[in-house]
């Protein structure tokens, strides 16, 4: 009986640990944020840029109070009109103080005869 006992309780002993130790286990990370599935760790979404996109074109803008125009990304005028940022509509001062950006250069000649006047 003794015997039936203690083989009785090491089969419980066992069962707790194999339960104890898949419940301590750490749990697998998830794969799935708000139900849509991670990306494998070695998958990237997205390529990355080697260096960042400066946009064609130019922006039409303010340089020392007149109308200026810039190649896109940099800080020194092309080009200054005649024109006095403060003889324009407040509208267009502040589009100007925001820059205009155009992308091709018809587009900015008939935007550069509507402030040289």
């Amino acid at each position: 009986m003794n015997r039936r006992i203690w083989t009785a309780a090491a089969v419980v002993l066992a069962l707790l640990a194999v339960g104890l130790s898949l419940t301590l286990r750490p749990a697998a990370p998830s794969t799935a944020i708000n139900n849509k599935p991670l990306p494998a760790a070695t998958e990237l979404p997205l390529p990355l840029p080697a260096e960042p996109a400066v946009p064609a074109g130019w922006r039409v803008g303010i340089y020392e109070g007149h109308v200026a125009v810039f190649a896109a990304g940099t800080e020194t005028p092309e080009q200054v009109l005649e024109t006095a940022v403060a003889s324009l509509p407040v509208a267009d001062r502040e589009a100007l103080r925001r820059g205009i950006f155009v992308s091709d250069r018809k587009t900015l000649t008939a935007l550069l005869e509507d402030y040289d006047g």
